[in-house]
């Protein structure tokens, strides 16, 4: 078992995903997973094999920015095509484990008390998870198997970059995710994915982007499981959820958070202390939460 996270190494990123990082690493050290930290712009494997992929610097927003503003085309195309060149990275470091977890940056955990394979489906070899806030799964966190359907569905939404029209409100692989879906779990697709494939091509803000996730989700319908394939979990039942989505309150069912940036939108976190590695490896020690953030699921809901 691996976990890969990746980041957007630039200037203004340091200290940003301390919080993030930092858990992740004091979890590790109570767990036997190996984690590929992987700098997606200098990283020399991704370099070779995913050259045809576009590489993008921050220097006009932050990360955090582009959620918050409607940018141009032009700019959201420099912003996200960077996460295209993840899935790709993610298709050659699978090659060497058996799941792969893949993680944003900002994502770390909140409880220590879970193990991936907790959430690991044997009947399929993706697994995703459903957003709190709207209709769209997440492509930042997801768990792949190294199996032939698993590179297939990693080549098939990374090439989604070059399908894309960079002249609208594409989403970035977050369009290219929703109709890759589409295209791989719904049998004799092609009239309704016509449909959705051109709603996400003539998009011009959020709003209409989300005609298209909708197109998608109705053909996709109330089916979660695909065997052989993939399996969706239902919000809150996965391994990562937002953690602003209950002002960082967590519950003993939570293992994992995204969404932790140390900018102004996203500050707050659940820890009295931000967990120190060098403190951590037996039981819970290096582990300081917030008392007031302790819930129970019932409280949450």
């Amino acid at each position: 078992m691996k976990a890969l996270q990746s980041s957007k190494r630039h200037i203004s990123d340091k200290g940003l995903y301390d919080v993030a990082q930092r858990s992740l690493k004091c979890y590790l050290k109570t767990v036997n997973y190996t984690l590929l930290m992987v700098d997606i712009n200098n990283d020399p494997v991704v370099n070779e094999s995913c050259s045809l992929h576009k590489s993008v610097c921050f220097d006009e927003w932050t990360p955090s920015e582009w959620w918050y503003r409607e940018p141009s085309s032009k700019l959201q195309s420099r912003i996200w095509t960077v996460y295209y060149t993840k899935h790709c990275a993610v298709n050659q470091y699978l090659y060497d484990t058996d799941w792969m977890l893949v993680l944003d940056a900002d994502t770390g955990v909140v409880n220590p008390d879970h193990c991936i394979e907790e959430y690991i489906d044997d009947r399929v070899d993706v697994i995703l998870i459903e957003r709190f806030f709207n209709w769209e799964f997440s492509a930042g966190n997801y768990l792949i198997k190294n199996s032939p359907f698993g590179h297939h569905f990693l080549q098939a939404w990374a090439d989604f970059e070059f399908k894309q029209n960079d002249e609208t409100w594409h989403g970035f692989d977050q369009g290219g995710l929703m109709l890759a879906l589409l295209q791989l779990l719904v049998p004799n697709v092609e009239p309704i994915y016509d449909i959705c494939e051109r709603m996400w091509k003539t998009a011009t803000g959020y709003a209409t982007f989300m005609g298209m996730v909708t197109c998608v989700r109705e053909a996709l319908g109330s089916r979660r499981l695909w065997p052989g394939k993939v399996r969706i979990y239902h919000k809150a039942h996965g391994f990562v959820r937002d953690g602003w989505s209950t002002g960082q309150n967590w519950a003993p069912k939570d293992f994992m958070f995204h969404g932790w940036k140390a900018n102004k939108e996203q500050k707050e976190h659940p820890f009295s202390k931000i967990p120190d590695p060098a403190e951590c490896g037996s039981g819970l020690q290096g582990w300081h939460w917030k008392n007031s953030k302790r819930r129970t699921v019932e409280e949450l809901r």
